[in-house]
């Protein structure tokens, strides 16, 4: 081989070397070529962790996967730590590396702890409950829960009775299907149930007063709402008929119906009397007997007035008392309108009581003054103070009286126990003492005509 082919040889194989020199410096990002190598003194990181496929950060910067052994070079610039990471488990602690000498491996061991799922909670199996409106009492399978709204767990799967009770309102029973792992919702509509009736008053003829429970309510016929449900005083009232009493059972949400036929007097003794003021609510006496106050609108009636002349007097505070003299005739009506005078300064009536009338037997008509206050047993309110004449009459019993003290604020009590009524003569022979006085006027008349003989 002469120089010339030397020459070429050479040249190729410093070409061959550069090639393969920049193919290793591109593989290993380390450059190489001719000169000194930077670092020099190869030496090796191994990194191990107790589960293969770990990621290992070196200074911050992902260099492969466990187990892992990385190449540097003692005199090249340092490393200072290292970490492995894997999905589904806590990243290792963080190691603190040291550089290897040349031809030295320093390994490294990561622990990485496997993350635990939590445990999943089941879902609750319960029953809801609403109502509307709310605050009714919550039975389910006849175990009181609360009051509604209400959400209760702890049930077993498969049918459960709910029932929904609240005042004033229908009884509710329904039925939850409950399922593992859900809640069933009821929601229930209740239904008002009415607690008050309606008593319809019809007389013959029309135009009777009617109070319920000493109450007026207005002339007949009439149809009257809002009654409480349970037993009731009726009492009609008609100028030149009798009176008529009687008590009715009232039921929730339906229609009691009195109907009478009123006897008429055939001498009445009594009348009435309609006052009205102006202005309204004064105070009515009535021979200073306290009877009521004017409404707006109507009159205010005394009823079963002896007929005769009496003495009303209307008081309303700031205005001056306003008294005249009404003329009460049998069986008819007597009509007082007064206007009131401002002055003055009369106070609204204080001095107050009442009187407690019972009776044995009870259902005794009782008479205040001459006026009809109810039936035994019953409290007359509003009575001002005084004397009054307090009249008990019963079919088949003696009229019964006595005067009662009212003082301010109190209440007197009267009892009484009727007699009954002593029973008629029975007819058919005369009693002895009666024949024997017959027997002596024979005689006498038999003597008086011998004599004139």
């Amino acid at each position: 081989m002469n120089t010339r082919n030397l020459k070429i040889c050479g040249v190729a194989l410093f070409a061959v070397l550069s090639i393969l020199t920049c193919a290793v410096g591109a593989e290993t990002g380390l450059p190489l070529g001719p000169g000194p190598v930077i670092g020099g003194n190869e030496g090796w990181f191994q990194f191990n962790s107790n589960v293969n496929g770990a990621t290992v950060y070196v200074d911050g910067n992902a260099v492969g996967t466990t187990p892992y052994t990385m190449s540097v070079y003692s005199t090249g610039t340092p490393y200072s730590s290292a970490y492995a990471s894997k999905s589904g488990y806590y990243d290792s602690g963080t190691k603190s590396l040291s550089m290897p000498s040349a031809g030295q491996t320093n390994t490294y061991y990561f622990t990485l702890q496997q993350i635990t799922p939590p445990t999943p909670v089941p879902s609750p199996t319960q029953i809801s409950v609403t109502s509307n409106p709310s605050g009714a009492n919550l039975y389910i399978d006849g175990i009181y829960y609360g009051r509604t709204p209400q959400t209760e767990r702890g049930f077993s799967p498969g049918q459960h009775t709910v029932r929904l009770e609240k005042d004033d309102y229908e009884s509710w029973t329904g039925y939850a299907r409950v399922t593992t792992g859900q809640t069933t919702y009821i929601s229930a509509s209740l239904i008002h149930r009415p607690t008050d009736g309606t008593i319809s008053v019809t007389t013959t003829p029309n135009g009777a007063y009617i109070y319920i429970d000493g109450s007026y309510m207005g002339e007949s016929p009439k149809v009257i709402g809002g009654i409480s449900q349970g037993s009731h005083h009726v009492e009609l009232e008609k100028a030149g008929y009798s009176d008529w009493t009687g008590r009715v059972t009232v039921s929730s949400g339906q229609v009691t119906y009195v109907s009478q036929r009123l006897v008429k007097h055939t001498q009445p003794t009594t009348g009435s009397v309609a006052v009205t003021s102006s202005p309204s609510w004064a105070y009515v006496y009535l021979d200073n007997v306290y009877q009521g106050q004017t409404t707006p609108g109507g009159s205010y009636v005394i009823n079963n007035v002896v007929a005769g002349t009496h003495t009303l007097r209307l008081t309303l505070s700031g205005y001056t008392d306003s008294e005249t003299s009404v003329t009460v005739n049998s069986g008819q009506r007597s009509v007082v309108s007064s206007v009131l005078t401002p002055g003055g300064s009369h106070p609204a009536p204080g001095a107050y009581g009442s009187i407690d009338v019972t009776s044995s037997p009870t259902g005794a008509t009782v008479y205040v003054n001459n006026v009809n206050k109810g039936i035994t047993p019953v409290t007359v309110s509003d009575l001002a103070t005084g004397s009054y004449t307090v009249l008990l009459q019963l079919n088949g019993y003696q009229d019964w009286s006595t005067t009662a003290t009212v003082s301010s604020g109190g209440v007197s009590s009267v009892s009484a126990t009727l007699s009954p009524t002593a029973g008629p003569t029975k007819s058919g022979a005369l009693p002895i003492p009666a024949l024997g006085a017959v027997a002596i006027a024979g005689f006498a008349l038999i003597m008086l005509r011998t004599g004139k003989e």
